[in-house]
């Protein structure tokens, strides 16, 4: 029992780069015309993520990405405005989750 379990954990670790790169695919968010058709996959991703994250002990991971799932609730209700751009903090903070994301993956358990 103990192995599947640990074959589980290992089996989400090494997902977390096709979720890094999952992410990628749907950012940056385009800034001409309304991007509802984006902001909605993006944020569905981000809180899959945050909630699988911390159901395999990556409390950091989950964290960053229900912050950003939240941000993003708030900067695009109802679809942001046509040329508008993510807040450069948001922007930072995608990027970081990114960064964690491949290291998180690469590292040996």
């Amino acid at each position: 029992m103990a192995e599947s379990i640990d074959a589980l954990h290992e089996r989400y670790r090494a997902s977390l780069a096709d979720k890094a790169d999952e992410l990628e695919t749907l950012w940056p968010l385009p800034t001409s015309s309304p991007a509802r058709d984006r902001v909605t996959p993006l944020r569905q991703a981000l809180h899959k993520l945050a909630g699988s994250a911390g159901s395999y002990g990556y409390a950091g991971i989950g964290s960053q990405a229900r912050l950003l799932e939240q941000w993003l609730s708030a900067w695009g209700s109802g679809g942001p405005r046509p040329g508008a751009r993510p807040p450069l903090r948001m922007s930072q903070a995608f990027l970081e989750l990114i960064d964690l994301l491949r290291k998180t993956a690469s590292t040996t358990p």
